[in-house]
Order: C-alpha cells, then sequence, then structure tokens
C-alpha cells in the first residue's frame, strides 16, 4: 500500500531471521533501522515461528518486548532459548485484547503477526470479529472461539485463524 492512502503502517522488521539469540535478547541484521529507540516496546517477539508446527499463535510462546536497538529486541519474561536457537525465523505479534477495524480502516503489519483474545470491541461479546476495513497481516489469529465476519478479500491476510477459519 502507499504511504498516503490512509493506511496505519507498524512498524516491521527488514529480517526475520536470528542471529543471536539470549536468554532475553533476540539480535537479527536489521537492514532498516527504527526511528526511536524502543519503539517495539509493548509489542512480542515469536522467536520460533516453527513451535508447534501450526500458524496458531495462541499455541505459541511469546515474549513481551520491553526495548529494542538497532539490532536487538530484549525481551522481559521467560528464556527465549527454551523455545527458539540461533537461526530460527521470528516474527514480530502485536497482542491485542481487542481489535475494532471499521468506518474502511486500513491497518497494515506487513508480513508481521496479530493475536487477538477477545475479538471487537462493537459486537459487544468475545466471540465475534467483525472486520469493517483492511487489515495486511501475516497472520492473524482471532481465537478458535470467536467468529470472523465481514471478511473484506482486498485484504492482504497470509493465514487467517477463528472459529470459522481453520489454520493450517
Amino acid at each position: 500500500p502507499a504511504a498516503n492512502d490512509g493506511w496505519t503502517f507498524l512498524p516491521t522488521p527488514s529480517s526475520t531471521f536470528s542471529t543471536d539469540i539470549s536468554a532475553d535478547t533476540l539480535s537479527a541484521l536489521f537492514t532498516n533501522s527504527y526511528s526511536q529507540t524502543n519503539q517495539l516496546f509493548g509489542f512480542y517477539v515469536n522467536p520460533n515461528t516453527n513451535q508447534n508446527a501450526t500458524s496458531k499463535l495462541s499455541d505459541d510462546t511469546l515474549f513481551p518486548i520491553v526495548s529494542n536497538g538497532l539490532g536487538s529486541l530484549t525481551c522481559s519474561t521467560g528464556d527465549l532459548r527454551s523455545v527458539a536457537a540461533t537461526g530460527n525465523p521470528f516474527k514480530l505479534v502485536l497482542v491485542l485484547d481487542n481489535l475494532e477495524v471499521r468506518g474502511g480502516g486500513k491497518l497494515d503489519f506487513g508480513t508481521q503477526n496479530i493475536y487477538v483474545m477477545e475479538g471487537d470491541l462493537s459486537s459487544n461479546n468475545t466471540t465475534t470479529f467483525a472486520q469493517n476495513g483492511l487489515i495486511n497481516a501475516g497472520v492473524v489469529d482471532v481465537g478458535a472461539g470467536t467468529n470472523w465476519t465481514n471478511w473484506t478479500s482486498s485484504s492482504t491476510i497470509g493465514t487467517k485463524c477463528s472459529s470459522n477459519y481453520s489454520c493450517p
């Protein structure tokens, strides 16, 4: 999508393979620099996208990012090495209680992943995700108990996970 087409762009790394992993730090050769130190604070990282051999995010171990530099992400909880090794593919994950894309809104997270734990807000329940806009992402997982409605076919989502879209 073009930058002036009304899209909201979330920061994404240019590389998705780790070059080094310690207990709390994942390093990679990013060819783009983030405009601010700690720009990824609050996102999560899946340090090994091959965990559990599924596309679902709900069955993966995710780690909260507490800081980042030009070529590294630092996490606060757990040991990255418990599920990943140097050279594994990784993805950023935006973890949300709810996601509301309406009024023709446009959200672009590149090939990175979005995990929505309880559908949208406007449906007034935790079992519906009604999309009224465009989403670009690698995987969007709204959970096995959530029904995804109004999916917009012009969105670019590699894999949709919900009660009515099964994850491979």
